[in-house]
């Protein structure tokens, strides 16, 4: 043999490998019985070519007979993958069915060498043509380059193995001359090196592209579900710059009227839309989880599209890139509906439920806060007890739900009488408990109160029915009449009841045992 022969042989062994290697870590990276099969049918392919290097000085059986057999079966092997990439719908066992021939053929051929090259090539032949027409008949469905490669290689392998055998059937070929390996024979081995490197090569080129197609398809099918999903689906990075932009962002912020696509460059358009008391808020949170790496929990208000601000929560878990930037993944949904009933519950735990003011539990939190503030300012505030005249007789004569209607506006002309910084809660029945910010003077507590008898004395009509009806007031003065809400309210019911003692309908002024400040 010839030392460009051996040096052929050489190289095309070391493209198999090669290629080998290759598939073995496709298969590695993506378990797939397409790379599998390929990647045995090189192996074998390479066994049979080192058989085939040693002919010269090996006996007929191993240096035709079974690389022969080695490299149908390897065909194969290829043929099976090529199958399971497109999912070719066939028999897979019947494309045996040329290995299987070759097999019989070695067995029937045995002393004839030369007949048994030329069936071999072929078999050969036949098997690559099988590959060709799976690719042909899946030509518009594979968007890939790789299967030109394919194609050519197939079709130049086939082709050779096809001149090779025709040429020896109509020539005077002899042992001796395939043994030396003269251009008919060293031609087809250099026609394969070319064509199993674009053969393996288009191959993975259509892996790659395959992969790539299903990678699309998962990102399409991941995209439409977080589309559909009523959240927010972001990645949300900050740069080293301090400069912030959303890596990834579903389509449901449009429903703030932003564009995804910009946030990708610059996260302005939707900070733009935190509400005015909520944003140096939402910044230094922001910033504290990027120093700390702790989650990002947040509520705040956005202005949506409705035209008005609707409460959101953000969750995001961050991480440090290698570039320095964090990187937070998160989402973020509406909890409008959740705020408002929160709101509603608070109303009804802190709020009468018949006139919607005040409770004695919001009076006791208030108290607190107006103590705090008389404090902090070295100022006074009033408490005024109310409590209606003669409410049973009114519910006795007209009923329960007039005396409820009473009550509702009784508490309607209280409220808008007093200053908005004033507070008014309901305690009981009748009872009414007033907070008068800043007021200490006897003669402005009388001022006020004089004001709240006249409007509530006015007529009341309700249900077709003039009632009339009046309130007794007692005041008393923070500090001096109390330091907490206890003795503030006692000593302002005294003094109340001092009204009720008088003749109703008036205001009388806690002083200890005596009253003197009174009005009627």
């Amino acid at each position: 043999m010839s030392l460009h022969l051996q040096t052929l042989f050489f190289v095309m062994i070391l493209v198999d490998l090669l290629m080998l290697s290759m598939f073995v870590l496709a298969s590695h990276i993506r378990r797939s019985k397409s790379n599998i099969y390929w990647a045995a049918g090189l192996l074998l392919h390479s066994v049979a070519l080192v058989f085939v290097s040693l002919r010269m000085n090996s006996s007929p059986i191993i240096g035709f007979i079974l690389p022969s057999i080695l490299v149908s079966i390897a065909y194969v092997f290829m043929t099976i993958s090529i199958a399971s990439l497109l999912k070719f719908r066939v028999l897979v066992r019947l494309l045996w069915l040329p290995s299987l021939a070759m097999v019989i053929a070695s067995m029937l051929l045995y002393l004839n060498i030369l007949a048994l090259v030329i069936t071999a090539g072929f078999i050969s032949a036949i098997q690559f043509s099988i590959m060709l027409y799976m690719l042909g008949a899946h030509w518009s469905s594979i968007k890939s380059g790789g299967i030109y490669f394919m194609a050519i290689s197939l079709f130049a392998i086939a082709a050779a193995l096809y001149f090779r055998s025709s040429w020896m059937l109509t020539h005077d070929i002899s042992i001796q001359m395939m043994q030396n390996g003269g251009i008919l024979f060293t031609l087809p081995y250099l026609v394969g090196i070319i064509s199993t490197i674009g053969l393996s090569g288009g191959m993975l080129m259509v892996l790659r592209d395959r992969m790539g197609e299903k990678l699309m398809e998962n990102q399409h099918f991941i995209d439409e579900i977080a589309n559909n999903i009523p959240s927010i689906i972001f990645q949300f990075r900050l740069r080293t710059d301090g400069t912030t932009h959303f890596p990834y962002i579903n389509t449901r912020v449009r429903n703030f009227g932003v564009d995804e696509r910009e946030m990708k460059e610059n996260s302005e358009q939707i900070f733009a839309k935190i509400h005015s008391e909520d944003f140096a808020i939402v910044q230094k949170s922001i910033m504290q989880s990027a120093q700390s790496l702790r989650p990002w929990n947040m509520q705040f208000r956005l202005w949506s599209n409705s035209g008005q601000y609707r409460w959101h929560e953000a969750k995001s878990i961050p991480e440090r890139s290698k570039d320095g930037s964090i990187l937070w993944h998160g989402y973020m949904h509406d909890i409008q509906e959740m705020k408002d009933i929160e709101e509603k519950v608070r109303q009804m735990v802190l709020h009468d439920g018949l006139t919607g003011l005040a409770n004695r539990s919001l009076l006791e939190s208030h108290t607190l806060t107006e103590i705090a503030h008389a404090e902090r300012s070295q100022s006074n505030f009033c408490l005024m007890f109310l409590d209606l005249d003669n409410f049973k007789y009114i519910n006795d004569r007209f009923g329960h739900s007039v005396g409820d209607r009473l009550l509702q506006e009784f508490g309607k002309r209280l409220t808008v009488t007093l200053r908005k910084s004033d507070f008014v809660a309901r305690v009981g029945g009748d009872e009414f408990v007033i907070l008068l910010r800043g007021i200490q003077q006897p003669e402005r507590i009388l001022t006020v109160a004089e004001k709240l008898l006249a409007a509530t004395s006015e007529p009341y009509q309700i249900d077709g029915k003039l009632i009339k009806a009046s309130a007794s007031i007692g005041a008393a003065i923070y500090p001096e009449h109390g330091l907490d809400l206890i003795a503030l309210e006692r000593n302002a019911d005294l003094a109340m009841y001092d009204s009720k003692r008088k003749g109703k309908n008036m205001i009388s002024i806690f002083h200890g045992n005596h009253h003197p400040w009174s009005s009627t």
